[in-house]
């Protein structure tokens, strides 16, 4: 069965400096990693989550991953919900 989504090595970054800061200092290690080497496949049928603690991308990491892919193949819907409400 092939997987219906799969994402492999997926970073976000954000820089920590403004660009031409970062330029004027030569420093190239200016960014921050929000989401470091997430990998998962979601096969047809299979029930999929991301846990983690609160601030830990999981959010940044399915919005990303929902935007990238193309509008004709979004086959899945990322729900959101508070268990404390």
């Amino acid at each position: 069965m092939s997987a219906l989504l799969e994402v492999e090595n997926l970073r976000i970054r954000f820089r920590s400096k403004g660009l031409l800061r970062a330029l004027v200092e030569r420093d190239k290690n200016s960014y921050i990693d929000a989401v470091c080497r997430v990998s998962f496949k979601i096969k047809e049928g299979q029930t999929f989550a991301i846990v983690g603690e609160s601030g830990a991308g999981k959010e940044l990491a399915a919005r990303t991953i929902h935007h990238l892919s193309p509008r004709s193949e979004r086959l899945f819907t990322i729900a959101f919900t508070n268990e404390y409400e």
